[in-house]
């Protein structure tokens, strides 16, 4: 005869295996469906919302689905919204009045954080309170204007909660990344209004085996040339789009050129800095940038005469609208 705790244990492992199997795959219906007939035969009402939110929606669905997430408490007062029975997306502020740790939050896929001056660690200890395991993206500042300047905190706690990370975008500056050691990571940016040459290093420190898409924003920081170095000694198997900010563009071409990683590349955006100097390096080496399916110069500091030029030499560019050569002086200041 089966014991209690053995039911129990059964119940346990069979809910865990599931919980297990959405956050390996999270668009497998069919895994949310068993799921929901699992939370229904434990009487959880997140069995009955995961099934109203999969099916058609109606006026009646719609009503019943709304009075289980406000009977039951499974909205917290954040900005949010909702996929197959459970929160899939939250902005939150930088100092929560909300518990992370709330069931609906169990496939939790994306987080975003806004910046403010005074950072928002709060938020990023509440995210760090557990492990994440079903978050897939993690945008950290931003939101507001001169995000860029704002403080990211202390962030060394945050990696290893977070085990399938695949998005990650950082803006703001004087953050602590500790160990950057993401090895799904698909996408990874980082803005700052001076980009320092601690969090570039720490980047250059992992291997990302996964990463396809890179993006650094140095604002009015130039990394020293040992950096830059290993920016573009970095093999990067997988990177498929690199996009470079900053106002040292032009002494870039040369070391980007040299890059065993440039003929993998479909994209490479270069912006804020380049001037005529710059792109007479590119039209130079014409011949490597033809090869690239999509090479974007666009917001830089290029005089029509040159751009036009370089259009001939190197069709497929994307040129956009450029700053006026006159204002470039308006956008440096020392740091």
């Amino acid at each position: 005869m089966m014991t209690t705790s053995t039911t129990m244990m059964s119940t346990s492992d069979r809910r865990a295996e599931l919980e297990a199997a959405i956050d390996a795959n999270m668009f497998d219906r069919s895994t949310y469906a068993v799921y929901a007939d699992e939370l229904q035969r434990l009487g959880d009402p997140r069995g009955e919302l995961i099934a109203l939110q999969m099916a058609p929606e109606t006026p009646e669905t719609v009503e019943r689905a709304n009075r289980l997430i406000a009977e039951h408490g499974l909205a917290p007062p954040i900005r949010l919204s909702w996929k197959w029975g459970f929160v899939a997306s939250v902005r939150l502020d930088p100092q929560p009045t909300t518990s992370l740790d709330h069931p609906s939050l169990r496939f939790l896929r994306l987080v975003s954080i806004a910046a403010v001056e005074t950072g928002a660690q709060p938020a990023i200890d509440a995210l760090a309170s557990q492990p994440r395991t079903a978050l897939r993206g993690l945008n950290l500042g931003g939101g507001r204007l001169g995000a860029t300047a704002c403080d990211l905190g202390v962030l060394d706690g945050l990696w290893s909660q977070l085990p399938n990370l695949e998005h990650l975008s950082l803006e703001g500056q004087n953050g602590s990344l500790g160990v950057l050691h993401l090895p799904k990571l698909t996408s990874l940016r980082i803005a700052s209004i001076a980009l320092r040459d601690e969090p570039l290093s720490i980047v250059l420190d992992q291997e990302w085996t996964a990463l396809r898409m890179l993006g650094l924003s140095f604002g009015h920081a130039t990394p020293s040339p040992a950096l830059l170095a290993r920016l573009f000694a970095h093999p990067f198997p997988e990177l498929r789009r690199l996009d470079l900010a900053g106002n040292f563009l032009d002494d870039l071409i040369e070391p980007i050129v040299r890059w065993p990683g440039l003929p993998r590349l479909h994209h490479l955006r270069l912006s804020g800095g380049l001037t005529d100097r710059g792109a007479a390096s590119i039209a130079h080496h014409a011949k490597a940038f033809r090869r690239l399916p999509e090479l974007d110069v666009s917001d830089n500091y290029l005089s029509p005469g040159t751009a036009g030029r370089l259009a001939e030499v190197v069709p497929e560019i994307k040129l956009g609208e450029q700053r006026a050569v006159d204002d470039r002086d308006l956008d440096l200041y020392d740091y």
